[in-house]
């Protein structure tokens, strides 16, 4: 199950440091370039039955690449407050 970027940002962003919050930026780009080729590679698939069966896991890879952009967001905006809160 995923969770919205707000309880996203409350459980896992909130109270990190600017370097902790630098690391996640940095595995979520991962995990969304991890993604989008993924999902390109999915997208080859023509048989809807095919393509169900290539993708298994749910939420699905399209959903997954959604909320971790959201989540890239958020923690972006994070480190954006820390940084303005350090000025």
């Amino acid at each position: 199950m995923m969770m919205s970027p707000e309880t996203y940002y409350e459980t896992e962003l909130k109270g990190m440091t600017k370097d902790q919050l630098r690391e996640e930026i940095s595995e979520l780009e991962t995990e969304i370039a991890a993604l989008t080729a993924r999902e390109k590679e999915l997208a080859e698939i023509r048989d809807p039955l095919e393509r169900m069966m290539a993708d298994p896991i749910k939420p699905d890879n399209g959903t997954r690449l959604a909320m971790n952009r959201q989540y890239l967001a958020k923690a972006m905006q994070a480190l954006t407050e820390a940084d303005d809160e350090s000025k």
